[in-house]
This record gives structure tokens, sequence and C-alpha cells, in this order.
């Protein structure tokens, strides 16, 4: 369901919103198109959950943007890379592998949707702000020219497409924080999209094809409610009737290629997640059958016993080496299985959540780790650029993400949880962010070369 949220999104002109919405406000600053790749890669990545997905939908956009203005190929498609791969780390969505999280994590009380994004949050604005700081830094350094450009689409700031998109996340948000399952939450969110999409006057059909979608949902919706006795409320009537509504729409002329869009993008996107599901079963029983899984978690325990960072970095090899080449929430199933139970030992104290949230982190950094650079690869043959350097300019752009799993191991305060695992003190929560914000500005401007001017090699 999450992935038909992001397909219905997208068809209903979010991409095209999110983009516009970072010309507004950055577009015109010194390295404004980069800015625009990671603040529209961002907000999409959350939804898709695929570095991949993302890098190819608005990396058509954004990579000639920033070549446009003085970025090299390589330099604008590594851009785009990083900031497609952090998408799955931000709420409220997090490509599904906030629900896979929900499912995994063995802790009494169990582990809430609340929790994880509460968890997330934090970390997630810290990778962004990074990427923001070694972008401008970037562009500062290179003196490069402020980006005269002129939006093609003319979408305005608080249409229908903008009052969808900033619905449709503050929907779902709000009916999670009502203590509604994820999954009616998400239900609900998608009627939201669904009936914005037909009140748009911009959506790629007529006013009697829209109207005419509006009057058949409302008889489905009676439908349901009347002849279905295991409908209850009218609430899970509207429900029903979407789906139903949404099953029928290839017949209707007009609707048939929005619809047939939105089925294909679910298909891609939900095609891994359904095949993992299905065979995880076989690999934790070869994990166990062979030993595997033990024998990892019994080499790297007295390691982190020992020496808790040593064993962090084992653990982070692993995470690596094991997500290379998978969707986020595939990888992160996998490194849940296999290392997962390295955290499970009390003597490491870690709390549970941020123990799967280094996992989870890793496994993402995965697709910007050569040579394996899954978002790399797309986005170079977008800009026409060298896979390998593509790939190495990402991970020096995404640097950030392979220290912050650390930071947050350390200082849980900044996944807003304490030490003991409960909720951490006001100024825990301050002293936290205030040293991650030092160390990142730090990091931003040794990498580009550029602070408030440029920086000799002893200063970075």
């Amino acid at each position: 369901l999450f992935v038909v949220f992001g397909a219905l999104l997208e068809a209903s002109g979010a991409t095209q919103y999110v983009i516009q919405v970072a010309l507004q406000f950055f577009g015109k600053q010194s390295g404004g198109p980069a800015k625009v790749a990671v603040l529209s890669s961002g907000l999409m990545g959350s939804l898709s959950g695929s570095a991949v997905a993302n890098a190819a939908t608005t990396g058509v956009f954004t990579i000639p943007l920033m070549r446009s203005v003085g970025f090299k190929p390589h330099t604008a498609a590594a851009i785009e890379a990083a900031a497609s791969s952090g998408g799955a780390l931000a709420p409220p969505v997090m490509g599904a592998g906030a629900y896979m999280m929900l499912e995994i994590i063995n802790r009494q009380p169990p582990v809430t949707y609340l929790e994880i994004m509460r968890a997330a949050l934090i970390p997630a604005l810290l990778y962004y702000l990074s990427l923001f700081l070694l972008v401008h830094f970037h562009a500062k350094r290179s003196a490069m020219a402020t980006a005269a450009i002129q939006d093609a689409n003319g979408l305005p700031i608080f249409g229908f497409e903008g009052w969808t998109f900033l619905g449709a996340l503050g929907s779902l948000i709000g009916f999670l924080l009502m203590g509604v399952s994820p999954f009616r939450a998400v239900s609900y969110s998608l009627v939201y999209i669904l009936l914005m999409i037909m009140l748009n006057p911009r959506t790629a059909v007529s006013r009697s094809a829209r109207i005419g979608g509006l009057l058949c949902w409302v008889v489905l919706t009676i439908a349901c409610k009347t002849l279905l006795p295991m409908i209850q409320s009218w609430q899970e009537a509207v429900i029903w009737s979407m789906a139903g509504l949404l099953a029928i729409s290839p017949v209707a002329h007009q609707w048939r290629p929005m619809a047939l869009k939105v089925f294909r993008t679910t298909a891609v996107g939900s095609v891994s997640l359904i095949v993992v599901a299905a065979c995880v079963g076989i690999v934790i029983g070869l994990v166990s059958r062979t030993g595997i899984g033990t024998g990892i978690p019994q080499a790297i325990i007295p390691l982190a016993g020992n020496n808790l960072f040593l064993g962090l970095v084992a653990i982070m090899g692993c995470s690596l080496l094991l997500g290379m080449g998978l969707p986020s929430a595939v990888s992160y199933l996998l490194l849940a299985t296999i290392i997962g139970p390295v955290f499970a030992d009390p003597a490491l104290g870690v709390p549970i959540l941020t123990a799967h949230l280094f996992i989870f982190y890793f496994g993402m950094m995965a697709m910007v780790t050569p040579p394996v650079a899954l978002a790399g690869y797309a986005t170079a043959s977008i800009a026409g650029a060298s896979v390998m350097r593509t790939s190495l300019t990402a991970f020096c752009f995404s640097l950030v993400g392979y220290t912050l799993p650390f930071m947050f191991v350390y200082r849980p305060a900044l996944c807003l949880i304490g030490d003991d695992g409960g909720t951490p003190q006001i100024f825990e929560v301050v002293i936290a962010v205030a040293a991650a914000l030092v160390g990142i500005v730090a990091l931003s401007s040794a990498m580009a070369g550029y602070l408030f001017g440029r920086l000799r090699w002893p200063l970075r």
C-alpha cells in the first residue's frame, strides 16, 4: 500500500510540484540546481524508497539543470545519487523500511510506527543538511554563477498539486498520530489523493470524465455499504470502493493512461518486496542450517564486547557488503536476519531501535558505495559520465551517511531515545544535536575545501 501511495502521488503531479517548490526556494542561489536536486530527491525518495527509481524520476530534470550552470557531469550525477539514496532514510514513509522494522524488531513493549518515525527524523535532517552544505560550499569554491532558472511547468505553490502533496503527507502523519494502524492510515491518505486527482482541473482528462469518476465512486461506496455484509462502516466502504474504482479505471478511455502508469509503477516497486518477502523464509532457513546465522554474531560479539567501535566497524563492513545491489527494504530484511542478532546481546548496551537504524543506514549507503553503487550507475547514464568516477564522487558527498550511524549509536538522544531505551532528557538531545552539527559543518567544509573562503590543506 505504501508503494501504491507513492505511485498515485507521483501520478497526481507531486513530482513536478516538489521540483517547483525547490526552484522557488533555491533556483536563484549559488549552486541552485544542486540544492533543488537535494530537496526534491529527499522528498520524493521518502515516498518511493528506491534510490534508482528516484534518481531516474528527478534526475532527468535536475542533472541537466546542474550541468547548465557549471557542474561537471560526474559531479551532477553524484549529487543526485547521494540525494536519492538518502530518501529511504527520511520519514514518514521511508520506502516501506519503517514497516519492515515494525515487523522485525523483537522488543517488549513492541516498537510502534511513531517511534520509528521519531527516531529517524533528526538523523535524516542531519544527512540532508550535510549534503546541502557540501553542495553550497562546492558551488562557492567553484565560483559558480547564480542560476537564472525559469520554471517550465508554472505550477502554483498552493495549487491542487501542492495541496495534494502536503495533504497526503499531513493526513498520513495525522492518522498515525491518532493511533490508526499504518495500513489503514495509508488507505485513508490514498482516498484523499484520489479525490484531489478528480477535483484537479489540470488532471489530464476532461471535466466530464472527472465528474463521471466521482459519481462512479459515490455509487460504488453506497453499493459496498448496502450490499456487502462484511463492511460495517462508511469508512470501510469508501476504501473498498476506491479499490474497485482503481480496478475498473483501465476500462475508461480517458483514465486508462494514468491508471496503467500507476499500476506499472506499483508493480515495478512492489515486485522486489514481494519476492523477498516470499523467499525470506528460505534465506532464514539457509542462514540457520549453514551456521552463518550464528557464525557472524559469534565472531562480532566478542569483538564488540571488548571494543564497541571495532564491532560497529565490522558490522558496517558486513552491511555494506551484503547490501550491495539490493533495494532498501530487501537489504534491510537480509541484514536484520544475519547481523541483527549481534545487537540482541545486552552486553553491548545499544538500544534495539538505534541498532536497527544503524543496519538500515548502511544498507542504504551501499547504493553509493563503489564498486556496486546502483544509484551512481543510474545517474551516470543520465549525465553521460564515467560510472566509477560518479560512484566515487557520490561516496564523498554521502560521507556523513557513514558517520551518522556511529553518532546515534554513541548518542541515542539523536534518535530521541535515552541510553536506557526510554525518553531522553531535553538537554541530552540539545547537546547531541549541537555536537552533530559542529561535526557536520566541519566535515562538509573539509570535503568541499570552503567555509568562509577557500581552505588550504592544513585547515581541511
